[in-house]
């Protein structure tokens, strides 16, 4: 008899959204989005933890307490990652003995 048909019509950036969201399942969508998390990460947390909106506004030390508060930042990284992976002993891959 008569066959029921639906016809939708939608825009390109409807399609093109679509499209992407397919795309979101990938394992290399999925690597990228953490690679984007890791770097959007670094400016929030200088905002929040280490205050950057309330750093004095002199010339030569408001670049001194940015800079401060970046190798803070990187040496909070530096103790976590030792703190990770202590060798007690020697590892032939390392050239130093860790204790």
């Amino acid at each position: 008899m008569f066959k029921k048909v639906a016809k939708i019509v939608t825009s390109k950036a409807a399609h093109e959204r679509a499209k992407i969201q397919r795309n979101m399942n990938s394992k290399e969508f999925k690597n990228y989005a953490r690679l984007r998390n890791g770097v959007e990460t670094v400016p929030s947390n200088i905002r929040k933890n280490y205050h950057l909106e309330k750093i004095p506004r002199g010339k030569q030390r408001g670049k001194f307490f940015f800079g401060s508060k970046i190798a803070a930042l990187n040496f909070r990284k530096l103790f976590i990652e030792i703190e990770d992976k202590v060798i007690y002993g020697f590892d032939p891959n390392i050239k130093t003995i860790v204790v």
